[in-house]
């Protein structure tokens, strides 16, 4: 919190000030939560994040890359009201809506396999998305992507999907 309270600049560094003189008065310590709900609520109105959280729910991948859409899933997700919920409830309502939003052969895929781990989910979402590319580029008699090469496919594209590793825990092909 600190850090990011250093970060403002101007308008808000002077609003920072004065709402936490007036928080001070109620607690010693202010936290991170306190901080982000006073944040919200200043740059944020709850108009934003209605229209925001309806956006979410209308939400889908149609012509977007998986990549895409997470980028957009995740952008409004924090608007939403259950994001301010509890945690375990969250990551199973964010795996939920996002699966509910893909499109309609990966989701019905991905729906079987009941991952309820968003970033093993966004994996494997962006693995078959991968996988259909190399299907549809093989049907139009590219050999090098042929079926019997899908291990070299597989082994690239997993490769290229850093942006949705956990951080800390090795690179896998599931």
């Amino acid at each position: 919190m600190e850090f990011a309270t250093y970060m403002l600049k101007g308008e808000a560094e002077h609003w920072w000030h004065g709402v936490q003189r007036l928080l001070r008065q109620e607690v010693e310590e202010i936290d991170w939560d306190t901080f982000k709900k006073e944040f919200y609520k200043k740059y944020f109105p709850r108009s934003v994040c209605d229209a925001k959280e309806m956006e979410l729910k209308q939400l889908t991948q149609g012509n977007m890359s998986v990549a895409e859409y997470t980028r957009k899933f995740e952008n409004l997700c924090r608007f939403s009201k259950i994001y301010q919920g509890n945690p375990d409830d969250f990551e199973e309502w964010k795996c939920l809506k996002y699966e509910g939003g893909l499109r309609d052969e990966l989701m019905h895929s991905l729906v079987l396999l009941k991952i309820r781990n968003f970033t093993k989910l966004v994996n494997k979402s962006q693995l078959m998305e991968d996988c259909e590319h190399m299907m549809a580029a093989s049907r139009m008699g590219h050999p090098s992507l042929s079926p019997k090469n899908f291990n070299n496919f597989h082994r690239h594209a997993v490769q290229r999907k850093v942006d949705f590793k956990v951080p800390g825990a090795p690179m896998r092909g599931n």
